[in-house]
């Protein structure tokens, strides 16, 4: 192998302890906290069928469409288990992604050999976009670890024969539908017709027990079937989304993938076609570079070759990277994490064409590619020392130790070591752990202060404040309910005044510029404590920048007012 696999342990050690930082600070608003709610509904009222949600807007609660079953009921019962707690949210996202993790590293072993797996799993789990997405859970981990894992043991039924492969692959196509509806049915049958069109082992797709994939599916998904049919289809009188007579059933099997692609109904974002080629520039960092290098260069050799089929060459990862890259491109209504169910067949592409290089010694190639990773590098190094010594300076000094061990060891192994695939790859590899175990200890604990919710139901809990005497007056805060475990009540001035003309104490939960609305009101009270509020998954300069943070848009202060 050109990595031992004593540095790979390394280097998946260093990651393990990125991941395990990424528990430590509150969950972000406004997806996440509102998915931990929805799960911690689920855990309380002892009710697994119903998905209730809150609107922010109206402030009530309702039935929940958007999202399957799978992630709430796996998060709910990570609560019965560890209690609600943030980090227990977490944890099936952090399972998902080790599934992921080691099916990409089966899957490339099976395709290009075993230093391939080692070398995809590493790309995999190293990439800013899944490191991300852990601590910021939602569904696409879950998601991204269950299709990949029923990618990798479809093509083992395919090669293998045995139907136990079939069983798991379909269970993992399930597990995805069940977690974010049919892009999970999409990629996997993507993958599978272009394992197909390149290999052209046509005998193989007529197996018989390829017949059994359909009802199998079914069945398996049958549970969530049942539960969208009790709460939707059975009650066509509720309200959903602005219609009656909504189909639970034939929303997941149907318009849920359609209207976010047409950018129909709510779906009605319209970035532009070029969006995911910027976006996976960073999403896929540090990585995303040669990334794009080894598509266009495997691309060219297909064309080349006028895709005659190769020795020790697929195309299953290279299709279904690109054209379901294009086709998400088409998307009316895009967020920057659905290419992230790609990654592993990006991580396998790259991992066989750097290996490929090695194999034929194409040094200068290499030398190319490793000025544009040390490039990465710099711009990460720039990145992450900027947001720890002036956005948000970094008050813990053994983190810097930390960090310039990690820099020390990246630049050892980036000029002491003779192997071209150590010098290109470990350096970036250090460099993103130890980007990362500053953003993870430092900036997003910081950067969390600035989410009002989570800072002001610490500051309830810890100066025990009745929890049922706090009320919203304006707009609720998810990450507050869910850090109190609670759907606080929202009053409006005339309940207030009624209140307080009850002779009760009660406080309200408040954005300031709403102080207004109590003049007049004749009513006795005081600020208890203020914290500053922002929306921290939707950063701006203005807000990075200290000197001009007070004033960014956005950026407000919510209070705790005692009523009397």
């Amino acid at each position: 192998m050109n990595i031992s696999r004593k540095l790979y342990i390394l280097l998946f050690a260093l990651l393990g302890f990125v991941y395990f930082l990424g528990l430590l600070f509150p969950i972000m608003d406004l997806d996440a906290t509102e998915y931990a709610m929805v799960a911690y509904r689920m855990f309380f009222r002892h009710d697994y069928i119903h998905i209730i949600s809150r609107n922010l807007v109206d402030k009530m609660e309702y039935d929940y469409l958007d999202k399957p079953h799978l992630s709430f009921w796996m998060e709910a019962l990570c609560y019965q288990i560890f209690g609600v707690k943030d980090w227990a949210y977490r944890i099936p996202s952090y399972l998902f992604t080790l599934l992921g993790t080691f099916s990409t590293f089966k899957l490339g072993k099976k395709l290009y050999g075993e230093e391939a797996g080692w070398l995809a799993a590493l790309f995999f789990l190293s990439s800013q976009a899944i490191i991300l997405e852990n601590h910021d859970a939602r569904t696409d981990a879950i998601l991204g670890g269950a299709v990949i894992f029923g990618i990798w043991q479809l093509i083992e039924f395919i090669q293998e024969k045995k139907f136990f492969h079939l069983f798991l692959g379909v269970l993992g196509v399930v597990l995805g539908v069940a977690t974010k509806g049919m892009i999970s049915v999409v990629v996997s049958g993507a993958a599978i017709f272009f394992y197909f069109l390149y290999s052209r082992e046509w005998n193989r797709l007529w197996d018989y027990r390829w017949l059994l994939a359909i009802p199998l599916f079914f069945i398996l998904l049958s549970p969530v079937l049942y539960c969208y049919y009790l709460q939707f289809d059975l009650h066509p009188e509720l309200l959903v989304k602005g219609q009656h007579h909504v189909s639970g059933i034939k929303f997941l099997l149907w318009s849920q993938s359609f209207e976010r692609y047409a950018g129909e109904g709510e779906f009605v974002q319209s970035p532009e076609f070029e969006f995911f080629f910027h976006t996976f520039l960073w999403a896929f960092l540090p990585w995303s570079l040669m990334s794009y290098i080894s598509v266009f260069d495997r691309g060219i050799l297909f064309i080349k070759t006028r895709f005659q089929k190769l020795p020790q060459i697929e195309f299953m990862t290279w299709g279904t990277a690109f054209f379901l890259f294009l086709l998400l491109s088409g998307m009316r209504y895009k967020m920057p994490h659905y290419i992230n169910i790609l990654f592993p067949f990006f991580a396998i592409l790259l991992a066989s064409f750097l290996l490929n290089l090695v194999k034929e010694d194409r040094l200068k190639y290499l030398k190319v590619l490793s000025r544009i990773q040390w490039l990465a590098v710099f711009v990460l190094i720039v990145l992450v020392v900027l947001l720890n010594a002036y956005c948000f300076p970094l008050k813990s000094p053994e983190l810097w130790v930390v960090f310039i061990v990690l820099m020390g060891l990246a630049f050892y192994f980036g000029f002491a070591s003779e192997k071209p695939l150590v010098r290109l790859i470990i350096p970036s590899a250090f460099t993103v752990i130890a980007v990362n175990v500053l953003l993870n200890g430092n900036f997003y604990p910081q950067l969390l202060k600035f989410q009002a919710g989570s800072t002001l139901a610490s500051y309830v809990q810890t100066h025990k404040i009745q929890k049922d005497r706090v009320y919203y007056y304006g707009l609720p805060s998810r990450s507050y309910d869910f850090y109190t475990q609670r759907t606080n009540l929202a009053l409006d001035t005339n309940q207030i005044r009624e209140k307080a003309h009850a002779g009760n104490t009660f406080y309200l939960y408040v954005e300031k510029t709403l102080f207004k609305d109590f003049k007049g009101l004749g009513l006795k009270s005081r600020v208890i404590t203020e914290v500053p509020d922002y929306r921290v998954t939707l950063l701006k300069p203005d807000f990075l920048n200290p000197k001009t943070r007070s004033r960014a848009e956005e950026y407000k202060k919510v209070a705790l007012v005692q009523v009397n």
